[in-house]
């Protein structure tokens, strides 16, 4: 996720939220509204209601009600049929609705009357003026306008640190030997000041790693030459054949680390991965001359793969070694089987186990995941009654 990603998140998870809460507000408003219009008209129907009462009291005749629309109703067949038919006898003031827009408050009066009012044109709140409408429009759309106005800035202001901060951990530590997060005294400079240990740490730690990976390897090749040397012109027999295999092993374990501690390990090129095994074949002719042992390579049509040339041909070096060791058959097949690299080893019918090293290519694989693991590949061992077999998902193409 890149730097303009990250904002457009933040800004629409920001401006959803400020929408929410207008929405939210405008629509406890618009009830608070509703209820301060109700309360209002009811405290002027008790108002009437007590006026009525008094002048009733004073003269013994129902007085017409100051307010327009206010009527009082001795009798509850004089009221108009909508307000009948929903009558009912409360000391509290109700409500009766209407489809024609007419809208009733009324009010049972102490003496038995009943006060009602058609408060139709007294409803500021359902019937607002067309004037005052547009002006409420405007400026709630203003208000709107500048909250998510308002969220864009938010939204620069606070992701800037985290974005400075991500940039600089990119660039730790080739362009850059100091985070400028950890300067602030507050949660990002926090985060960064325990980023910038743990990457500091982390950089200590993996160089280390690799100086000691390739020191070894070149402190132990002079002394692995000179033991080579010597076991080559001693006598010929099983004991030097052992030695000089142990060497070559040896040999190869060195490549691969020193191969895995250089950091141009994971430069990647295309090239034939076809050539890449026939190669691997003849630097390894003197094994599979003196040992009468067979490879087939079941495909001869050109495939490509995207990686580090010299650790793909590490992979397939160890690979081929160790299926002409560990073989019970002495045969190898090498396919491409669904866009995987396949290395077989086959069973004879009568082929025993072998105690010491065991049967099979899947003895000694341990340098070659790690190198995969490097180059991004995924290695499988597969065992079955006839053959072991190792599965290398690689991206071959043709």
């Amino acid at each position: 996720m890149n730097d303009t990603s990250i904002r457009k998140q933040v800004f629409k998870l920001l401006a959803a939220y400020t929408v929410l809460l207008f929405v939210s507000f405008c629509a406890i408003a618009l009830m608070f509204a509703f209820v301060v219009e109700d309360e209002i008209i009811e405290r002027l129907m008790i108002q009437q209601g007590n006026n009525v009462l008094e002048q009733y009291e004073s003269s013994g005749v129902y007085p017409t009600p100051a307010l327009s629309g206010f009527t009082v109703y001795t009798s509850i067949d004089q009221m108009p049929d909508i307000v009948q038919a929903s009558y009912r006898p409360a000391p509290r003031v109700f409500e009766v609705f209407t489809s024609d827009y007419h809208h009733y408050h009324v009010l049972t009066l102490a003496t038995g009357a009943v006060l009602v009012a058609d408060v139709s044109a007294l409803l500021v709140v359902s019937n607002p003026p067309a004037g005052w409408l547009v002006i409420l429009g405007i400026s709630l759309t203003t208000l709107l306008l500048l909250a998510i106005i308002l969220s864009h800035w938010i939204t620069r202001v606070t992701t800037r640190p985290v974005i400075l901060l991500s940039e600089e951990v990119k660039a730790f530590p080739d362009s850059v030997s100091h985070f400028t997060a950890s300067d602030r005294r507050d949660e990002i400079g926090y985060l960064a000041d325990c980023i910038e240990t743990a990457v500091i740490d982390l950089n200590e730690s993996l160089k280390r790693e690799t100086d000691f990976t390739r020191d070894v390897s070149h402190e132990l090749r002079t002394p692995l030459t000179i033991l080579k040397n010597d076991v080559t012109t001693s006598a010929p027999g099983a004991t030097r054949d052992r030695q000089l295999a142990a060497i070559d092993q040896m040999d190869r374990t060195i490549n691969s680390l020193l191969a895995m501690a250089r950091s141009e390990s994971i430069e990647a090129e295309k090239f034939s991965l076809t050539a890449l095994i026939e190669e691997a074949m003849l630097n390894n002719s003197r094994d599979l001359e003196s040992g009468g042992f067979e490879v087939d390579m079941l495909f001869s049509e050109q495939w490509y793969i995207t990686a580090n040339r010299q650790l793909a041909l590490l992979v397939i070096n160890n690979l081929l070694i160790n299926g002409i060791r560990h073989s019970s058959n002495g045969q190898l097949s090498i396919d491409i089987v669904e866009g995987d690299l396949v290395f077989s080893n086959l069973h004879g019918e009568n082929a025993e186990p072998r105690n010491d090293i065991g049967v099979g290519i899947g003895q000694g694989l341990y340098l070659t995941q790690r190198i995969c693991d490097v180059l991004g590949w995924t290695m499988e061992v597969i065992r079955s009654e006839d053959s072991h077999q190792v599965v290398i998902k690689a991206p071959i193409s043709h």
